[in-house]
């Protein structure tokens, strides 16, 4: 065997040798790391859902309003009679309206054509003050109703309506 060819199969052993130690301190240092991290993250993420206390520069996160996991007002229910209802803002994880229907229920209407929605209170827009609520009758997960006393400035003749919790604040924005 002549110089060249040993020093080929040398040089290629090396290489090799460095490429595996570098995969391995890969797997086994940085790969730990960035699943902890991720994993960090998505735990503080739920946690933000559930409690919101005050950001580093002192300032309450999303407004002060504490929602539960679903994206639900997490206040007792009772504590928010009397108040007065908002559409969730997007910026608060809400579509930035809320609809106001006729029963705790969504029914958009299906094979009978019949829909509950009595009106949708845009962004920015007073729906109501709170009188009464309730658990859904949904499946699966049964959202908490408002029901509410329609403010006159959505224009609608009905005088009281349901709104679904997650779709809304209970202060304007």
């Amino acid at each position: 065997m002549n110089t060249t060819t040993k020093h080929i199969i040398i040089g290629a052993g090396v290489f090799a040798g460095l490429g595996l130690t570098a995969l391995l301190i890969y797997q086994f240092v940085f790969l730990p790391k960035q699943k902890e991290k991720e994993e960090q993250e998505r735990r503080k993420k739920l946690e933000a859902q559930r409690v919101y206390g005050e950001t580093e520069d002192g300032r309450p996160e999303n407004g002060g309003y504490q929602f539960n996991v679903e994206g639900e007002l997490d206040y007792p229910s009772m504590e928010l009679i009397g108040k007065t209802l908002y559409p969730k803002p997007s910026l608060l994880g809400g579509l930035g309206y809320a609809w106001v229907r006729s029963s705790a229920l969504v029914d958009n209407g299906g094979w009978d054509f019949w829909s509950n929605k009595i009106t949708k209170a845009a962004s920015g827009k007073r729906i109501g003050k709170v009188v009464d609520y309730k658990k859904g009758d949904e499946s699966g997960y049964a959202y908490t109703w408002f029901k509410v006393k329609i403010d006159a400035g959505l224009g609608v003749s009905d005088s009281y309506g349901w709104v679904r919790s997650d779709a809304v604040i209970f202060k304007d924005y």
